[in-house]
């Protein structure tokens, strides 16, 4: 079965989120959606109305109290971050520079994995970007660095807040934890290299890699244990339940803090897009019809049965709204790390040539995936490293202005 999940998907705990799906309650939530609009319900997904915010695409929603609340858009080489403390009502943009990668902890305290200082390195053939970890004190206005090891190497991907001091990144596919709010950070051991991490508090929590599996510590870091045979994602995480889905697809349960997981089953064709669980009974989903269609579906029982609650058939209606449902896109490669090969899945939103090539840390060219026309869509191929050594890899698209580089971890 085919996915294309262009978003993790939120953590219901304190960790960074960025979903474009969000609930406050069981009635009132938000939507945003590629089509350069963004849309609330206090219905309970029967009805959405628009919000009056920008014609950029929305990236990602979150709020830390019934009123206050952040929303990020994107598109067209700007980028917004925008502050409501009216549930919505009015949005004010407060910076202009943050990635969508954030987490506040209250309405002056957050933290983003930066694109506003990020490291430019040079080096033989190409440029690329370290991404660098950011906190704001004034509610997202103003944002400063924090310092790691060595700012020709930190490239942090993930981070997961615990609170104001406590806070867990991971940083070159290691784990690293501070306690006294970044100001020296320590590297945890870990049996494999991350590609994620979820918490439920600050002892207990999990990691995984691709086929690597998922392992949990119940002593905040200090030990793992091996607790299922792939890479779970959490889509929701309380002292007991716990909601997973395996590489995004279907859906996983837990009653026993993950040390055992069972599949609940796969309800929707297409496959749903997105869930948001509020506690462990009441939660929803998105499915995408073959129009691309959002179709809303609610379970009250865990997610045994969902019924179908609203949709909203006016994003695309035409071939045109359709194709603004798309934007360009380069997304981490999966798994990663890897060993031997992984797959790279990337976003066009209109026909073009685009190129795709794979460069050692040196900057390198190692080879080229792909360099061919293609019409807009979503697309996945294929990188295999047999060849080569165990190290850090980066692959770069380019497809008209649109030009982006990730980085990927080979380990033998």
């Amino acid at each position: 079965m085919k996915k294309y999940l262009i978003i993790i998907l939120f953590f219901i705990s304190s960790g960074l989120s960025f979903s474009q799906f969000y609930f406050i309650s069981e009635n009132v939530g938000w939507f945003g959606n590629l089509s350069k609009q963004s849309y609330k319900t206090t219905d309970g997904c029967k009805t959405w109305s628009i919000q009056n915010i920008d014609e950029l695409s929305a990236t990602s929603i979150q709020f830390i109290s019934d009123s206050i609340g952040y929303l990020h858009t994107t598109g067209n080489g700007n980028k917004n971050l925008y502050k409501t403390t009216n549930q919505g009502t009015t949005w004010k943009v407060v910076n202009q520079k943050i990635g969508y990668l954030y987490q506040f902890i209250d309405k002056n305290n957050g933290y983003s994995i930066g694109s506003s200082d990020s490291i430019l390195v040079e080096n033989q053939t190409d440029t690329f970007y370290y991404q660098r970890l950011l906190n704001t004190t004034d509610g997202g206005y103003n944002w400063d660095s924090l310092s790691f090891i060595d700012a020709n190497i930190d490239h942090v991907i993930r981070i997961w807040v615990h609170n104001i001091n406590s806070i867990n990144l991971i940083m070159n596919a290691d784990l690293y934890k501070t306690s006294n709010a970044g100001q020296s950070w320590f590297k945890q051991t870990t049996p494999i290299k991350i590609a994620d991490f979820w918490y439920i508090d600050s002892l207990i929590g999990f990691i995984y890699a691709g086929n690597y599996g998922t392992y949990k510590t119940t002593d905040g870091g200090n030990t793992w244990s091996k607790k299922y045979y792939e890479a779970l994602r959490l889509e929701y995480g309380d002292s007991i339940n716990m909601f997973s889905t395996l590489y995004g697809r279907d859906l996983f349960k837990s009653s026993d803090q993950g040390n055992t997981w069972f599949e609940i089953g796969d309800m929707f064709y297409p496959e749903a897009y997105d869930y948001f669980f509020l506690n462990k009974d009441y939660g929803y989903a998105i499915q995408y019809s073959l129009e691309r269609i959002p179709k809303f579906y609610r379970t009250t029982d865990g997610g045994y049965t969902w019924t179908f609650v609203g949709s909203i058939p006016n994003i695309a209606t035409n071939q045109e709204e359709y194709n603004i449902l798309y934007q360009f896109s380069l997304e981490q490669n999966f798994p990663n790390p890897f060993n031997p090969s992984t797959k790279i899945k990337y976003t066009l939103p209109q026909q073009g040539l685009v190129t795709i090539k794979v460069y050692d840390v040196l900057g390198k060219e190692i080879t080229t995936l792909i360099n061919e026309e293609k019409p807009s869509g979503e697309y996945e191929v294929e990188f295999d490293g047999s060849k080569l050594s165990s190290g850090i890899y980066y692959y770069k698209i380019q497809a008209g202005e649109f030009v982006q580089t990730k980085k990927m971890v080979l380990m033998k």
